[in-house]
């Protein structure tokens, strides 16, 4: 790979709601509540979608343009017997709650760490989430996700497990 050229340092401030990161071309903001990205500003471009007037799934859960952890997916034929399964489960309506974010700075970079459970909405909390986001000088996010059962015997197959993030049109 090539050397990326040096760049001026990761500024990174934090406030009760948000943690903003910024470097020469980019300006990331990052929702505590959310425990996600809600504005991505690279070289003047907003890359994440306007969610302002989405209901967010259905109206479960508020709505979220930023990296997220997805454990659904539409039913194909051949699903016909777990779908089932995946509806009783609620896996169409897991809403991810945020219990704990904290950053830290590591090697002129910024660690986002993001702890929390996903379930149903008035339901028990089916796992567990853990999700680290590093951002370095140059812009670039990287994003590691966990997903552990909590009750692993009420576990059934599951539809995908993976990251979903909605970006700008333009």
């Amino acid at each position: 790979p090539l050397a990326r050229p040096a760049r001026p340092d990761l500024t990174v401030r934090e406030d009760d709601r948000f943690i903003l990161l910024s470097g020469l071309d980019f300006a990331y903001r990052f929702s505590k509540a959310h425990g996600t990205f809600d504005s991505l500003l690279f070289e003047g471009a907003e890359l994440l979608s306007d969610q302002s007037a989405n209901p967010g799934n259905g109206g479960f859960c508020p709505p979220l343009s930023g990296p997220r952890i997805n454990i659904w997916r539409a039913p194909h034929d051949n699903d016909m017997y777990q779908k089932t399964e995946w509806l009783q489960q609620r896996y169409d309506r897991m809403w991810h709650r945020i219990k704990h974010v904290s950053c830290r700075s590591l090697k002129g970079a910024a660690v986002i760490t993001v702890e929390g459970t996903m379930g149903a909405p008035s339901f028990n909390p089916d796992f567990s989430t853990a999700l680290t986001f590093t951002v370095d000088s140059h812009g670039a996010v990287r994003v590691d996700a966990a997903l552990t059962p909590l009750r692993p015997e009420k576990l059934c197959h599951l539809p995908r497990f993976g990251m979903l993030m909605d970006l700008d049109r333009r």
